[in-house]
């Protein structure tokens, strides 16, 4: 659909709000609604490359105003390739005025949504990460072209 100047009238922020601050405001509550916001966010054709998708989340399931995607990620990933993200998670929880931070984990990859060797892997390794740094991660998920699906427990 085209229009006028590239945005629909919703989209223009002196129609209201855009639509990244509607997601902001709106709550993400159960695991369909993690799934949904994932799906949301991260569009099909950048879920072709190889990356690991930090999103951050207050108490109240709002989403913080952080995102952040580490690209280049191996097929087949060992400890040390999922430490960085820890490392970086580390730096936004624990803290006492931080403490109601959650996180959820998104590995993007080109394919279908089953789960292939290559996947469990990165379950593994990000299942370790959370419980090596006691990261309150909320949910590990697999994003493809096709779709966003549980990939596992986060314990």
């Amino acid at each position: 659909m085209s229009v006028p100047g590239g945005t629909l009238p919703v989209m223009d922020p002196s129609h209201g709000v855009t639509i990244a601050e509607q997601l902001a405001r709106t709550p993400v509550i159960t695991d369909a609604d993690v799934l949904t916001r994932v799906d949301e966010i991260i569009e099909p054709a950048a879920r072709r490359e190889r990356a690991l998708w930090l999103f951050f989340f207050y108490s109240d399931g709002t989403q913080a105003p952080v995102l952040v995607p580490i690209d280049d990620m191996p097929e087949l990933p060992g400890r040390d390739d999922v430490e960085v993200a820890f490392h970086m998670l580390r730096h936004f929880y624990g803290l006492a005025d931080d403490d109601d931070l959650s996180f959820v984990l998104a590995v993007c990859r080109d394919g279908p949504l089953e789960q292939t060797d290559s996947d469990r892997q990165w379950l593994r390794v990000l299942q370790w990460g959370i419980t090596e740094y006691a990261a309150p991660v909320r949910m590990i998920c697999l994003a493809t072209p096709e779709g966003v699906r549980d990939l596992g427990p986060a314990f």
